[in-house]
């Protein structure tokens, strides 16, 4: 059920519980913020300071993750240095301030690398918010998807509202 690396949930364990959370979101009308985030610049992190840095990144990453979200949201590694969460009862503008907590908390501490450098990690966030209108997680991950892209393409450390 959970990532190795970095004790998240998988991808498949997330789409199934996300998909129950957001069937109920939907019957009830309840606000669901969903954030996809990407470490930006991993693959050169992982070449200046090896791989086993970059596992030390994504464990860092994934700590400050599980220790900013509250029990009722999902976080999940989504792949390589990809993640997910899934956060009931936030609009986009709720989800916008946990992922710019977030930000906040990594910017401030750092990873350090086996040669005790520090770390920088910098990471870019597609948000978006639906409140029982959207029935799909495929639709739903591929707006925030898109969102994502988007801040990618204005440079790193981004968050862009759907």
């Amino acid at each position: 059920m959970l990532d190795e690396i970095t004790k998240l949930y998988k991808s498949t364990v997330f789409e199934e519980l996300a998909g129950t959370q957001i069937k109920i979101a939907k019957h009830n009308r309840w606000p669901v913020g969903l954030v996809v985030m990407d470490i930006d610049r991993l693959s050169e992190i992982n070449e200046k300071y090896g791989y086993e840095t970059g596992d030390l990144v994504l464990k860092h990453f994934s700590s400050i993750l599980r220790s900013s979200i509250r029990e009722s949201d999902l976080a999940a590694r989504y792949d390589d240095d990809r993640f997910v969460l899934l956060l009931p009862d936030c609009d986009a503008r709720d989800a916008q301030r946990v992922i710019q907590r977030i930000q906040a908390k990594v910017l401030e501490s750092p990873a350090v690398a086996e040669s005790r450098e520090s770390v920088n990690i910098p990471f870019s966030s597609g948000v978006v918010s639906f409140a029982g209108q959207v029935v799909r997680f495929d639709t739903i991950m591929s707006r925030a998807d898109e969102a994502l892209m988007r801040a990618k393409k204005k440079g790193a450390n981004r968050i862009e509202l759907f």
